[in-house]
């Protein structure tokens, strides 16, 4: 068990339920460390608003790349199910997250809201930002640490979310790789590696002119509609395609540096969403043939292509879709009104 600011220690745990109340909530699985053990978190811990817990570390020990939030604890990955871990596993991971360098410490935000702005950040050390305010810009990317955009100290982001709902937050300037937003303070690739993971996209509120994020959305069928055309072909079921019989259930920002060629696109697109360690994996189905991939070039192309049964099929009619009751032509005026 990984409390924040405390010891490891350890705990038998021997049911489903038992595991939601530890971690307070659905459970997520994350292959951080080496197989077969699992880090078993919240997954819902970013939205909640949970404390920062330990800092996760690339394989060299330098990098940070992700910081757990709320109660964890450790497990063995079995067949079909978590296992105990061997005392040689207990005392390793009790050492590793015993380590200073492992804790997040306790700060107050607010402090960061003080004019001489220094803050401790979210790796518990001293961050002195730029001495002219004029100069905090806060600068977000994605997971391949490709910059998007940068804002200024105090503007907004756009949130959208895997469902297509929006919500904007305001984001407050901590040095040039921290920034404030929700009530917890982020590294900027802890925060591009979150949204990923959880099926988030994002934008200013206020873009500069000539701004081009390139973006890709997943829809999938409803239950309801799954036994009229799931799982067909786009010849079988582009008669019977409409916007209203799917749902979006993923977000994600296409590779900048990755491949022009729509197919080649797409094509990755399949094989990420069918790893194991694919996004969301708890929230979507693996991608599948009759979900359509939505491909957003810089806000100036919008297209739309079916998953078929070998490749995929242009589907236009999802963005356009066609009018079902065109309006009735106005009867002709009979000649002889009498008849």
């Amino acid at each position: 068990m990984v409390e924040p600011e405390k010891p490891p220690y350890e705990r038998t745990i021997r049911t489903l339920e038992d595991m939601r109340k530890i971690v307070g909530g659905p459970i997520e699985p994350a292959a951080y460390l080496p197989h077969p053990v699992m880090i078993v978190c919240n997954e819902e811990g970013m939205r909640l608003n949970l404390p920062q817990n330990r800092i996760i570390m690339d394989e060299s020990g330098q990098k940070p790349i992700d910081v757990i939030l709320g109660t964890f604890f450790l497990a063995g990955s079995g067949t079909e199910d978590f296992i105990s871990l061997t005392d040689e596993q207990i005392q390793k991971y009790t050492e590793f997250f015993s380590q200073e360098e492992t804790m997040v410490k306790s700060h107050n935000l607010e402090q960061k809201k003080q004019s001489d702005r220094v803050p401790v950040n979210v790796l518990g050390v001293c961050a002195f930002p730029a001495k002219d305010p004029a100069k905090w810009q806060i600068r977000f990317v994605d997971t391949g640490s490709n910059t998007l955009f940068t804002i200024p100290d105090g503007e907004s982001i756009v949130l959208t979310r895997f469902d297509g709902d929006e919500q904007t937050f305001p984001c407050h300037y901590i040095d040039s790789h921290h920034f404030e937003a929700f009530g917890s303070a982020y590294h900027i690739m802890q925060f591009a590696q979150n949204m990923e993971r959880n099926g988030n996209i994002y934008r200013p509120e206020h873009p500069a002119e000539g701004l081009a994020l390139n973006t890709y959305e997943v829809f999938q069928l409803k239950d309801s509609c799954r036994r009229d055309y799931g799982f067909m072909s786009y010849e079988y079921a582009k008669d019977k395609i409409r916007p209203e019989h799917y749902k979006r259930v993923y977000g994600g920002f296409l590779d900048p540096k990755g491949p022009v060629s729509a197919d080649l696109v797409l094509e990755g697109l399949f094989a990420r969403h069918n790893f194991d360690t694919r996004p969301f994996r708890k929230g979507m189905l693996s991608m599948s043939m009759s979900d359509i991939v939505v491909l957003n070039r810089g806000g100036r192309e919008r297209q739309a292509f079916y998953v078929d049964r070998v490749g995929f099929a242009e589907c236009r009619e999802f963005l356009n879709p066609p009018n079902l009751n065109p309006p009735q032509k106005a009867a002709k005026r009979r000649k002889n009104p009498e008849r």
